[in-house]
């Protein structure tokens, strides 16, 4: 019995546990094992002019980096920071994307992402293509699915699609002004909402949610006015389920009777997270993990060893934008190194140092989250590194598990599974690092060693 509790106690991808690292763009658990980084995608918005906006009281606020409150902006890339590898001006998109077209004459970042630059998500793009073509689409959108798979990639090709001003099309036109503005991020009626509107509309507050302020600033009184280019306006909102329920009830009245031609596209890996009156009014779109084989390609492709695509690839549970995040942040070695650790473990050989090695990774880990926001809480990134490292160690003894013939063995390992949960459940409660990774190591040694 206690394997299959401990399958819906986290072990397995049934619920968020040690089993599935948390998600580094906010400390909660999403896609399995997680690497550190989306959903998603094409590359950092620009930082544009705020446009105007509705008097409020209080101080002006400048526009928070990649967030432009006139409009235009970019679709945002996984988590807090993007990976080099995923910047636009190498011609590429993340999760499901490929290459995207190059405009002629355009500059170094003048490339247009389109729905024959998704891969992987062909159910989705057939869909998508079709409501395109037709004129079809509703004024709402849900896109759900992992972390990583082409959720944004795709927002990004159906935004394009969308305001290009040749009417009923799938692929945007490539030559028209509203073109050639996506392909250099400036497009004035592209808004895209995203974490860093939360600390941008009150800075000193420690809200983790999009609150009904930044909603209704930032969505519903931009949808309220006239486009600026004639072909609508496209509002895309990153991890749609931090909208708490009084911002999703203030999104209603947009989503029933939309200003002008309006696309509203929610992105979420828990389309649960959103309200039934919400789902209810959008179409869903789902999107599914990318094939292990076509992870290690495009990493491959993107001039990343071999080696390395193989392991990351292993690990990402079919998210690229994930897998992508791993190489580029060092997580790779390191998952080396603990796989040697726990196959130590395994044997029955005390690790000396483990809670030592977990803190000094989740350091550097850290590290790089800070080196990306400035502004980032240092222990929660220090949190979600600790957690990282944790989902790592446990789907290692979980693989073990599968391969252990020994039924005591097995029993042990199970054993050793559920500390690695309980651990990471009290860094998730804000319990002592240094206290719960020592009440950790015992617990290993006790199961594993002493077994």
């Amino acid at each position: 019995m206690r394997p299959f509790r401990l399958q819906h106690a986290g072990v397995s991808t049934g619920r968020r546990g040690a089993g599935r690292p948390r998600d580094p763009r906010g400390g909660r658990h999403r896609h399995p094992a997680s690497l550190a980084g989306p959903d998603d995608h094409p590359g950092h918005a620009r930082r544009a002019e705020p446009g105007p906006r509705a008097a409020r009281k209080g101080p002006h606020r400048a526009p928070a980096a990649g967030v432009s409150p006139a409009g235009a902006g970019q679709l945002p890339g996984p988590g807090r920071g993007r990976p080099a590898a995923l910047s636009r001006g190498g011609g590429t998109s993340a999760g499901g994307g490929g290459v995207g077209r190059r405009l002629a004459g355009s500059g170094e970042h003048g490339v247009l992402i389109t729905l024959d630059d998704i891969f992987g998500q062909e159910a989705a793009v057939q869909v998508l293509r079709a409501s395109l073509q037709q004129d079809r689409l509703p004024h709402g959108l849900i896109f759900a699915g992992p972390v990583g798979v082409g959720k944004a990639t795709t927002a990004s090709a159906v935004a394009a699609a969308f305001l290009c001003q040749r009417e009923h099309v799938a692929i945007p036109c490539g030559q028209c002004k509203a073109c050639e503005h996506l392909a250099h991020n400036k497009h004035p009626d592209l808004h895209v909402a995203r974490r860093t509107l939360i600390r941008l509309a009150d800075e000193d507050a420690k809200a983790r949610d999009f609150s009904v302020q930044v909603v209704r600033e930032y969505l519903i009184e931009p949808a309220g006015r006239t486009s600026v280019l004639g072909r609508g306006k496209v509002f895309v909102v990153e991890e749609a389920e931090l909208m708490n329920s009084e911002a999703q009830n203030a999104l209603l009245k947009t989503l029933e009777e939309p200003q002008g031609r309006t696309l509203l596209i929610l992105l979420t890996d828990r389309p649960d997270a959103l309200l039934p009156t919400i789902r209810s009014r959008c179409r869903m779109i789902c999107f599914g993990p990318l094939s292990r084989q076509a992870v290690q390609r495009e990493l491959e492709r993107r001039n990343i060893s071999p080696t390395d695509a193989a392991y990351a690839a292993r690990f990402a549970d079919g998210s690229l934008g994930l897998a992508l995040r791993w190489v580029e942040d060092g997580v790779v070695p390191k998952a080396r190194e603990l796989e040697s650790l726990v196959q130590n473990l395994v044997g029955g050989k005390r690790i000396a140092g483990l809670p030592a090695w977990l803190r000094d990774s989740a350091k550097a880990y850290a590290d790089k989250q800070l080196e990306r926001d400035g502004k980032a809480s240092a222990d929660q990134a220090t949190r979600e590194g600790v957690t990282l490292y944790l989902g790592i160690l446990a789907r290692l003894l979980r693989t073990r598990l599968w391969m252990e013939p020994d039924p005591g063995a097995k029993i042990a390992l199970c054993d050793a599974i559920e500390a690695v949960v309980r651990a990471e459940n009290y860094i998730d409660a804000n319990v002592g690092i240094p206290l719960a990774l020592l009440q950790l190591d015992s617990a290993l040694e006790r199961r594993l060693v002493g077994s």
